[in-house]
């Protein structure tokens, strides 16, 4: 098993320059407009509404902690890593108040399970134009991080219901596929307005992006006078992965509300503003979110258009068309939440077209050198083993210590009484483990991922 809490640490240290700086010696560099590069129209039509250089200061921490969170990989055995970074801010002084760096820095810690040294110089010179164009025509009532995957697509739709045209997504990479062609400013997507470069980034698990669309939402809120943030995570996506870490890593916790109310204090500390993270979907399964809005809009099949897929179009394309790949952690949750709201969508969303076959290599549609399949059976192992030991938490007497510091950490940052809280989070895992099982059923003892399930019980795999 990974080891979270290592005696030893690997070391990296990073000095983040402006264009054409030199780093300190031993260090790393990155450089803004170089490894950190802007998107000038989206940060002056979004986020530089106001002259205010603290803006581009969060905005470059959260870039800054991206490429240190991605420059150096984990090792196999020890998850953790000692990561000191040197960021160039405008407000040196409140970067550096002692109550404002520790909640930063326990922010960070808890998000990516590393130990993280943050040093503060001054900024000598502004890198990016500040323009003085408004973010919306109407300030929105809520904002919402968006990211292209089923639950953000499903629950931004049940949102419109409730709010209208007040709601304002905020893209966490890429491009918002699902947005409005309009010139309205309130039909747009508020997109990330940075990208990380570097010639290497090996890292892929990035918890960092967990503190990237966290801060791009708070910013979106204190700009836009809006102070609820929805988080649009089902139980399985925010709480789940927490509880039963895929493939006995460090717990994920970029959706828990236990991360982000730590947020919400460092926000207010550096902003002096408070917002407020929400979490609507956070006691219902994915299924139960699909079903809720199909009830609502059956004829509507763009959901089936999302995507959920970890893997990236290199591992996962087929003559040239990007496929998500149907077999790892969130494809196998997507697929068992399709299955659970009596939807359906076409099989060639997914490299693994057929999940019911005996043999894993069986139920892909494209050869695969032997060295790939290998690669992606251990992801398909992982996620499959996830959901199972998912449903495997709410047994009697099974987990209780487990269940019960839960409960009392989610009571907490909920600020909900604590025999609720437990009854919500097990009926959310009833609801899980429930459908799990009649997946099963429905893809037989036969196929592979129902071997799967069985040797873990009995082999221990």
């Amino acid at each position: 098993m990974m080891s979270y809490y290592p005696i030893q640490l690997s070391e990296t240290y990073i000095d983040v320059v402006d264009e054409n700086e030199k780093p300190k010696k031993d260090c790393i560099k990155c450089e803004i407009g170089l490894n950190i590069k802007f998107n000038s129209s989206v940060l002056e039509q979004h986020f530089f509404s106001t002259e205010q250089p603290i803006i581009e200061d969060l905005l470059v921490v959260a870039a800054s902690v991206e490429f240190a969170d991605r420059v150096k990989k984990r090792s196999h055995v020890i998850w953790g890593r000692y990561i000191n970074i040197t960021i160039p801010v405008f407000e040196r002084q409140l970067w550096e108040q002692e109550e404002t760096y520790n909640a930063l820095v326990e922010t960070l810690n808890f998000l990516t399970g590393d130990k993280w040294i943050l040093n503060f110089k001054k900024r000598k010179y502004k890198n990016i134009k500040q323009t003085a164009l408004p973010m919306r025509s109407n300030p929105p009532k809520v904002i919402m991080p968006f990211s292209n995957g089923l639950d953000s697509y499903l629950v931004g739709k049940l949102l419109d219901l409730e709010y209208g045209d007040e709601v304002q997504r905020v893209r966490i990479g890429g491009r918002a596929k699902f947005s409005k062609k309009s010139n309205n400013p309130n039909d747009r997507f508020l997109l990330t307005p940075f990208s990380i470069y570097a010639f290497n980034l090996p890292e892929t698990s990035v918890r960092s992006r967990g503190f990237k669309f966290s801060i791009l939402t708070a910013i979106s809120g204190y700009l836009s006078n809006s102070k609820d943030i929805i988080i649009p995570e089902s139980g399985q996506g925010s709480l789940g992965v927490a509880l039963v870490p895929v493939g006995q890593i460090y717990p994920d916790y970029r959706n828990h509300p236990i991360f982000l109310r730590k947020v919400e204090r460092f926000i207010n500390l550096i902003l002096n503003y408070n917002i407020f993270y929400k979490f609507p979907r956070i006691w219902f399964t994915k299924g139960q979110t699909l079903q809720a809005y199909l009830n609502i809009n059956s004829s509507d099949s763009i959901w089936t258009k999302t995507k959920t897929c970890w893997q990236s179009s290199r591992q996962s394309s087929i003559s040239g068309q990007h496929r998500q790949c149907g077999i790892c952690a969130a494809c196998m949750l997507r697929r068992l939440s399709v299955y659970t709201a009596r939807a359906n969508e076409p099989i060639t969303n997914y490299l693994w077209e057929n999940l019911k076959t005996p043999k894993f290599d069986q139920g892909v549609v494209k050869a695969m050198k032997p060295s790939q399949l290998k690669s992606m059976s251990e992801y398909a192992i992982a996620g499959t083993l996830h959901l199972q030991d998912l449903a495997d938490v709410n047994k009697p007497f099974y987990n209780e210590d487990m269940l019960d510091n839960t409960t009392f950490k989610l009571a907490n940052a909920l600020n909900e009484p604590q025999p609720e809280v437990r009854r919500k989070l097990e009926t959310m895992l009833r609801q899980h483990r429930k459908k799990w099982n009649d997946f099963l059923n429905y893809l037989g003892d036969s196929s592979f991922i129902s071997q799967w399930v069985k040797r873990e019980k009995y082999y221990d795999i």
